[in-house]
Parts: structure tokens; sequence; C-alpha cells
């Protein structure tokens, strides 16, 4: 039987002909979703059960129609013939075309569905068949969430609200005319921790793990500000959009695994953290966002990005891991920090609400991409007003937030900066391109966003802007529309047959393979 909530979520599937089709909405959490299958296929009433799926972020239902074509009008009664052999029924023409015919499958789930069109398919009268997919048009508008701060957050939609330049931001709103986030991409933070609990957060997250304590809870420590950190680039990466309350990340459905590796107490092995990247792939993390990092190259921690990020290793089943890191914070700027400065990963710097880099952004080759951040100190807040990041803070009083008279905004913070707060914007960018084409391999990714950056700073790639600032609308376009591959040109390499069989790279470590790529 179903829950009053449930039957609240049934939504029926309309148009010309009436069917007696419905789709219902589970929400409870994911785990749930097999249950509720097993259960309704049970019912005697029920003749045909399938689970939703989600292309491109968008929520669709298979039904038991296909729509097929044939090359010729005198082939109908072949069509009826083969019909008759894989139990389908032809429902009826298709309005003003006479090549067009709905048919309806008698099997009892989706997979009666996809075998009849392959078989179809195979018939040589037949153009193509496609499943009668059913979902709900995205309409072509600015979409502007209801979230009760979204008005702060610059970030995403700059209108100059702190004082900063009209678009000044990542474009999010035209982004999400497109996707708002599908819910099978998954973003690792290693970070300090999550509140899991978090209005904000509650739906969007899955399970993970506490490298820290060695368990699986990783909840964030609450006697420290640091503890807050995590959950910060969380709210940045996915709070819940258009939920009438508080803040909206980058994408609104895309989900967030929490790890926690630190707090402000004690010390953590480069060890333990190598294993947390293996594990948040391992257990289906698509995104790593990553708001910390150190000054030494640590040899152990780069083969654990290796194994996450390289072509049929353990992330994305082969097609690499999407790993982004803060580039570093500095007094008055210095080098891009360790591990944002190895080539496999994004180095992320930070810009202010004018889409000029903050003065204590890394800068150095190696920084990739940069994104909108906050303001480092309270006197930069006197000059700059509210161009810190609003988003999720830990729940209760153990929020940080400094506009306290309203108790309600204790569960937020409007003091998130520095390269930390920009790292999951570009996290969450990337989860967008993949809500869009889930089998883009990581380095398509990576692509995707320099190619489509904002230009800042001296024309082209430079070692303070990066590629330039990440834009979430045209990465999400160029996903969904990749230009066409060009042909490929006679290229001739000239090897050196005398050189030596190592090369020493600059940390040391030796290296007998090398790659090279053709932009």
């Amino acid at each position: 039987a179903l829950s009053s909530q449930q039957i609240q979520n049934i939504k029926q599937v309309r148009g010309i002909k009436k069917r007696n089709i419905s789709i219902l909405f589970n929400e409870s959490h994911d785990q749930s979703n097999e249950y509720m299958l097993n259960a309704l296929t049970s019912e005697d009433q029920i003749n045909y059960i399938a689970p939703l799926y989600s292309i491109n972020g968008q929520t669709v239902a298979i039904i038991p129609e296909i729509v097929v074509r044939i090359y010729f009008e005198n082939t109908l009664e072949d069509l009826e013939s083969l019909c008759e052999s894989l139990d389908l029924v032809i429902k009826k023409q298709m309005d003003f075309t006479k090549k067009e015919y709905i048919l309806e499958v008698h099997g009892a789930n989706e997979y009666s569905v996809f075998q009849a069109i392959e078989e179809l398919n195979k018939a040589p009268f037949v153009e193509w068949a496609s499943p009668n997919i059913a979902s709900q048009p995205i309409f072509s508008e600015q979409v502007i969430p209801n979230d009760e701060y979204f008005s702060r957050l610059w970030h995403l939609h700059n209108t100059g609200q702190t004082g900063g330049t009209v678009n000044a931001d990542v474009n999010a709103p035209e982004a999400w005319e497109i996707t708002k986030g599908d819910p099978n991409i998954i973003v690792a933070v290693i970070d300090t921790g999550v509140d899991v609990n978090h209005p904000d957060l509650i739906n969007n997250i899955v399970p993970g793990y506490d490298f820290y304590e060695n368990d699986d809870d990783p909840f964030p420590y609450l006697l420290d500000p640091i503890g807050a950190h995590g959950t910060n680039c969380a709210g940045l990466i996915a709070a819940q959009g258009n939920n009438a309350i508080g803040v909206s990340g980058v994408t609104w459905n895309c989900k967030i695994m929490p790890i926690r590796i630190a707090d402000a107490e004690d010390f953590i092995t480069d060890a333990d953290i190598a294993t947390a990247f293996r594990w948040a792939a391992e257990h289906g993390a698509d995104v790593l966002s990553n708001s910390w990092g150190g000054s030494y190259p640590s040899q152990i921690l780069y083969s654990g990005i290796l194994d996450v990020t390289e072509q049929g290793g353990i992330g994305r089943n082969g097609k690499g891991c999407v790993v982004c890191f803060a580039a570093g914070n500095w007094a008055e700027g210095g080098p891009v920090n360790y591990p944002a400065a190895r080539p496999e990963v994004l180095a992320v710097g930070a810009t202010d609400h004018d889409d000029q880099v903050w003065y204590y952004s890394a800068s150095g080759p190696e920084l990739d991409i940069v994104a909108p951040s906050g303001a480092m100190t309270r006197r930069d807040h006197f000059f700059f007003d509210k161009a810190y990041l609003w988003t999720t803070d830990i729940t209760g009083i153990y929020g940080y937030s400094i506009e306290n008279i309203d108790t309600n905004l204790l569960d937020y913070s409007d003091t998130m900066t520095g390269t930390s707060g920009a790292c999951p914007i570009v996290a969450g960018v990337a989860a967008l391109i993949l809500s869009v084409d889930p089998n883009l391999t990581n380095i398509e990714v990576r692509r995707i966003l320099l190619d489509t950056a904002v230009d800042l700073g001296e024309p082209g790639m430079d070692e303070y802007y990066g590629f330039g600032r990440v834009d979430a609308n045209a990465a999400v376009n160029l996903a969904l529309n990749p230009p066409p591959i060009p042909p490929s040109s006679n290229i001739t390499l000239y090897v050196d047959d005398d050189a030596p069989l190592y090369s020493i790279i600059e940390d040391g470590t030796s290296s007998e393979t090398f790659t090279i790529t053709l932009n």
C-alpha cells in the first residue's frame, strides 16, 4: 500500500490518447527504490512497471509503447506480422503520416520495450523504432530558484547586488535551463566532514566515510569553525535548489559523498588520504572536490590521484574521476600548492565579484582555472561589503554566520572564502557537465571546462587566471553539442633512440612513459 505522501507524488501520462499509466516519484532514500519496485510488481492489477531514468539530468519514463517508422506504406502487413511474433499490438497510426505507428508492448517491464525495439530495428522494412518516452518538457527561460537567500549568491547570479560587476558570475541560471544536475552524478567532498542532516543537503547525500576517525559517520568536528569547512563546500556544490529554504548549489540534484580526512586537532597520514581517494572512486564518485593542499609533493597522494584519474583505472569504470583542488592561499600570492600542481587535477584559483583575481590566490603555470570566491579578512569584508560566498553551515548553535540576528541564518554561513570556496564551484560545474553526458572521460570534462572558461587578464592562458573564469552555461552547452572531430592530420614524430630510458621530473621521481596531447 502507498503512503499518503507517495499518492500525492503520482503523476499521469497525458496526451491525445488517454493512457492508464501513472508515474510515481519516490521521495524516500534511494535504497528504497528496489523495495518499492518489488512491492508494486506483486500487485495483480499492475501489468507493467519500470524505474524512472535520467537522461541529461531530465527524468524520463519508459512506458510500454514504441513508435515505429516503416519505409513504405505497403509494408504494413509485414509490420503486423512482426508485431504478432513479438507480442506487440498496433495501437494507432500516427496522425498526419502514413509511415509511423504507435505499438503497445505487452511485456512486464522496460526490458520488454528495449528487446522489442532491437528486433524491430533488424527488420528490413523498418526505418527506425524508438521508445515512446514520457517526460516533462523543459522550457527555455532563465531559472531563478525560490531559495530564501538566492539573491545573495552573487557567484551564481551577479546582478551587482554586492557592488560588483554585473554578470561576473558562473552563469548558473542559464546553465540550469539545460540541466539542474543528474542525481546519478556524485561529488565526493574530501574535507572536514559534512553535516549530512542539514535541511539543504539531506536529500542530496549518499553514504561516505570518515578516514580521520575510521568509521562510517563523516560528521564534522563541532568545537572549531574549521569543522564547518566541508559543509560549506558541500553547499556550494549541491545545496538543494528551489526548495524555498536557504541557498542553492551549482547543481540542485547531484549527490554529495562526504569524506572526512581532517579537523583542527590531530594529524592524518598521506596513505590514509590516498585511500580516501580510492575509496571514493570505488564507491561511485564521479568528481572529487578537495579544498585543501600542502607544500610538499607527496608521491603517496600522487599515486592515489593517478589511480582514480587514469584511463582504464578505478575511477568511473575506467573513464577517470574529475579531481579538483584549491590552488592555495597566500598573504600576497604564491606558487600553486600540491597536489593542485599535479597535471592530472584541476588547480582552481579565486576571483572576486568584479572578475578580478584575489591577491591571495596562488598563481603559476600549473593554475588551470578560476572561480568566484570571497574576501579573506574582516578588513576585506568592510571594503567589499557582502562579497563573501553564502553557503550551508553546520546546523544549530554551531553555525558561524556573522549575521546571526535571524536564528535561521545559523544554519548558513556568509564567510566562505579563499580558493577553498572556488574549488567546489568548479567541481559543481564538472558535475553539471557529466549530468549532460555521463560518458565523457575526465580528460574531456577538463577540456570542456578550460575551453569554455571566460578569458580574463592577459589574452590566453596566463599564470594568474589560468584559462579563465569557469562558465557553467558555456560548459554544459559544449557538452550537449560537442564540435565535430576534425579530420586527422599527418604528424611525424621523431624519436631519439639514444635518449635515456628514464627521465627525471621536477619532484625527483622518474618516469618511463609520456603522453602527447594534440589540441
